[in-house]
């Protein structure tokens, strides 16, 4: 396993809102980030930004955030950052964070 094309860190408090928004979209919520952090923020057990992921062929290639909610190390949610396009040194532009949780 290549350990060295990724890194692990934590998530800035505006990733976390923005995550958890996004999660209260995908649950019927409606509201702005700040209130969505309220609502959820006591319940998040830990989260990490996983920069560098790279899935198989075709896939994804960027940033990953996690969290793992308080009820259960079972309960994660992940997002993945939108990639708009590629710069001149055909770098990925991302955008904002999208739900990227599997549904059963």
């Amino acid at each position: 396993m290549n350990k060295g094309w990724r890194s692990i860190r934590e998530p800035t408090e505006e990733e976390l809102k923005e995550w958890l928004y996004q999660k209260n979209k995908e649950m019927g919520l409606d509201g702005e980030k700040d209130e969505a952090c309220k609502m959820n923020l006591d319940h998040v057990g830990g989260a990490c930004v996983i920069e560098g992921y790279i899935t198989g062929c075709p896939g994804y290639m960027g940033p990953v955030g996690v969290i793992v909610w308080d009820g259960s190390p079972g309960y994660v949610d992940t997002f993945v950052r939108e990639i708009l396009g590629r710069d001149a040194d055909n770098h990925p532009i991302y955008g904002y964070w999208i739900y990227a949780t599997e549904k059963d």
